[in-house]
């Protein structure tokens, strides 16, 4: 389901509180305007800023309405988290956290627009679409979601559980991709900026052998 109908499905005066947990999608797909608009009045969301966005890993950020602040705590409580204190001061100083990936945000962004990310990201799509279709007629069963709710990523399922698959296709053939889900019989496939045709294709070899 996707964001703008989940958020109709809970709103109105007695609506409830969403919380999205969207790690990546925000730089693989940025959401549409009409999508916060439906979700501003009770949305907060948490996402990453590495892989997607080019950021050292650790960085990202949360966002969350003003009159959820009070409801949420930081995971680490240190320095700021007193009584009375506002929501940035309790989050922002956890440990002695290394910052430096944080402040490295602004450059990432920065690199992405000078390179015409929109278009790196509509030939990543459609790579990924296209290795989807491949996968599922190599293996003989049909797509898991729309084409539409898909962005960078898309997992295809086997046709038999095969928990070592992973371990196989990196040890015999140097092939990296995630094989999971509870019955350790998804495999996904992630097409950033730099991935080809020819390594999907080789993703496909492996597979056939």
């Amino acid at each position: 389901m996707d964001l703008q109908t989940l958020g109709q499905r809970l709103g109105g005066p007695d609506g409830h509180s969403l919380s999205v947990d969207a790690g990546r999608r925000h730089c693989a797909q940025p959401h549409g305007a009409s999508c916060v608009h439906t979700l501003r009045r009770r949305f907060s969301r948490k996402r990453n800023c590495h892989k997607w966005l080019c950021a050292p890993k650790g960085a990202g950020f949360l966002h969350a309405r003003p009159e959820h602040h009070d409801r949420l705590d930081p995971a680490i409580v240190s320095w700021g988290s007193e009584p009375g204190t506002s929501f940035s001061d309790r989050i922002e100083l956890q440990g002695t956290r290394d910052c430096a990936a944080w402040l490295a945000v602004p450059d990432a962004i920065h690199y992405q627009r000078e390179r015409s990310w929109d278009d790196v990201r509509a030939r990543a799509r459609a790579l990924a679409l296209e290795a989807r279709d491949a996968l599922c007629e190599a293996l003989g069963t049909e797509p898991l979601a729309a084409s539409e709710l898909l962005a960078q990523m898309a997992s295809v399922r086997l046709p038999a559980s095969d928990p070592e698959l992973g371990h196989r296709l990196f040890g015999e053939h140097r092939v990296e991709v995630l094989v999971g889900g509870a019955g350790r019989d998804l495999l996904r496939v992630s097409v950033a900026a730099y991935t080809t045709r020819a390594e999907v294709d080789r993703l496909l070899s492996a597979l056939a052998r």
